[in-house]
């Protein structure tokens, strides 16, 4: 039988194997989700909070995006803001084309 996975909306939906990555991250949110409600101190755990991280950060990411692709108020000058002028790491690169590009 084909396996089910739940959605972060509740619904599910069937997938073929391999699982595909948003597949692996609804099974994964799903049982975070049900483990905070089983177990309200889950949310103390290292790997809860792990989650809880990086699912933060990336939709941070995605608004950010979507908010710049849309023109959205001032994130594309935002965004120029934090590019040039903030720390950068060892490894910075440059990014003054893309921020033209925005």
């Amino acid at each position: 039988s084909t396996p089910s996975v739940l959605s972060a909306r509740g619904g599910s939906a069937a997938f073929s194997a391999p699982p595909s990555t948003r597949a692996l991250y609804e099974i994964a949110f799903s049982r975070c989700a049900a483990a905070l409600k089983a177990h309200k101190d889950c949310y103390d755990m290292p790997w809860f909070k792990s989650f809880w991280a990086r699912n933060y950060d990336a939709l941070t990411v995605v608004s950010v995006l979507r908010n710049a692709q849309e023109d959205v108020d001032e994130v594309r000058r935002w965004i120029d803001a934090q590019l040039r002028y903030s720390t950068k790491s060892a490894s910075y690169q440059g990014i003054s084309e893309a921020c033209s590009a925005l």
